[in-house]
């Protein structure tokens, strides 16, 4: 009875060590699985990112220094980069990211560099496009950098726009005070209510510091997607136009 009884519990013990073995290993597996396309995901969105070029922008302040010469005082900004700065890549950004370099390409044609220092920026409310003024321009909305740049970018509000999702952002080149206007459509990027719902359900959870459910997933790929399609087709997100007369409060005050 003893050896039966021995017996028997060996072979529980035995199904119990091997239950918990196996479920070790599909746990190590499911791990490695989810490891594998988080992986593949973020080597995605790396290509994506890394494909959306970069914008060359003069800075005297090198060559004041003597960092450089002055034939190489500037920078090559990526869209990476910008998202380092304001602390994540996200549609908005990425439109920001080609609206300045589109603009940019108009204010200095035949390929001239563009220059710190020498451009002033609008915007019609506090919005994400004054982050990436501030990184690739090098200005600031309540200071200067001190040496140059001081009162170049501001916030305009008599810039109404005619959609509550919609911001106007002016750009001036001061050396010739050409100028253009840019609307930008952020309705666009997030065109249906199930996208802006599932932004605001996960964002509020984000911030409550609450578990992110399966939601999480699905917002990530909805942003990529929306990522990509900007890179992709940015031009439908905004429109540049010529916009004459108008002037910076640091212009008026000179006259």
């Amino acid at each position: 009875m003893k050896t039966l009884f021995f017996i028997t519990a060996l072979a529980v013990l035995f199904f119990s060590c091997n239950t918990k073995n196996n479920q070790q290993k599909i746990d190590t597996k499911n791990k490695q699985t989810i490891k594998t396309e988080n992986n593949k995901t973020t080597d995605s969105l790396t290509t994506l990112l890394n494909s959306a070029g970069s914008i060359k922008i003069y800075e005297p302040l090198r060559y004041l220094i003597g960092e450089t010469d002055s034939a190489n005082s500037y920078y090559d900004i990526t869209l990476s980069d910008v998202g380092k700065y304001h602390g994540k890549v996200c549609p908005g950004i990425a439109t920001g990211f080609f609206m300045f370099k589109d603009v940019l390409s108009q204010l200095y044609p035949n390929g001239d560099m563009p220059m710190r220092s020498n451009i002033a920026v609008a915007c019609s409310s506090p919005n994400d496009m004054m982050d990436v003024a501030g990184y690739i321009l090098g200005i600031r909305n309540f200071y200067g950098r001190g040496e140059l740049g001081h009162g170049l970018l501001t916030v305009d509000t008599t810039l109404n726009p005619h959609h509550k999702r919609q911001f106007v952002v002016i750009f001036k080149r001061l050396d010739n005070k050409k100028t253009l206007k840019v609307t930008f459509n952020k309705f666009k990027i997030l065109d249906n209510k199930n996208d802006w719902k599932l932004a605001e359900t996960v964002l509020h959870k984000f911030k409550k510091h609450e578990r992110l459910d399966s939601n999480l997933t699905k917002f990530q790929e909805m942003i990529h997607a929306k990522v990509k399609d900007v890179i992709n087709n940015h031009t439908k997100y905004y429109n540049i136009e010529p916009y004459d007369n108008y002037l910076f409060s640091f212009e008026k005050d000179n006259n």
